[in-house]
Formats: C-alpha cells, structure tokens, sequence
C-alpha cells in the first residue's frame, strides 16, 4: 500500500475508524465521565485503519456488529475477530515469530483497550528497533 492511497479522501481512500463507538452511555460503567472516555477511546489501541466506505457505514454500530466486518479488512484489524486465527496461516506464522500478544475480544471496552494499546506499543518497538533498522539498512 502507498501513502498516497492512504491519504485520498475519495471513496477510494482510508479512515481512521474507533473500535469503540462514541456513545458513552454504552461504555459508562468502564469510564468514570465522559471526558476520559472521550480520551481514551481514541487511543491508538483502539484505531484501525479501513477504507473511507466501510467506516462511514459502521462507525456507529456496537463492536459485537462491528466484529464481523473487520475480518475483510487488513489483518490488524481482522485479529479482533477470533475466526482470523482459524485458517491463516502466514498470520500464526507471523505471531509465532514476532511472539507479539494478538488476541481476539468478544467484547472490547476499557481493559481490552489498554491490552491493545500494550500490543500496539509492542508493535512500534519492533518496527523501529534500532538492531532491525540496521539489518535493513545493511549496517
């Protein structure tokens, strides 16, 4: 994928789409006010990146509808779903070899958030360790 596809606004373009959907009243007993949750949901461990279409049609479901339809979609956001560890091999293989913590949710409010949040991290350490950068750069 090219930046220049990530960024067209077009219906052929990608947004930024919240796992957790802002109605705070669904979520109010995982957040003590509406400020926090407002916050927090935007976290990068509870972003995907999907295409432009298919955001603006589930933005505001409930993460148990929501669910289904991120397996279509790139496999970070397929790994939400507990039928993408099923039958993929390159993904176990990539687990198994970066021993990264992917786990599927059911459900996905506060704990299940920062346990993303900690696999994201996790992620950007690997991409940007400076012993993988100098492999890469031949160094």
């Amino acid at each position: 994928m090219r930046y220049r596809d990530l960024i067209d606004t077009g219906s052929g373009g990608y947004d930024i789409e919240h796992v957790i959907p802002s109605i705070y009243s669904r979520y109010r007993g995982h957040w003590s006010d509406q400020t926090s949750f407002e916050d927090e949901r935007s976290w990068i461990g509870g972003l995907l990146l999907i295409p432009s279409r298919e955001n603006r049609a589930i933005g505001k479901l409930t993460y148990e509808k929501k669910l289904p339809l991120y397996l279509k979609h790139n496999r970070l956001a397929a790994s939400l779903n507990s039928a993408a560890y099923e039958r993929d091999p390159a993904f176990h293989s990539f687990r198994e070899v970066s021993n990264l913590p992917f786990q599927s949710y059911q459900e996905f409010a506060k704990r299940e958030l920062y346990e993303r949040q900690g696999l994201y991290e996790q992620i950007a350490e690997q991409v940007w360790s400076p012993e993988r950068i100098k492999v890469e750069a031949g160094l």
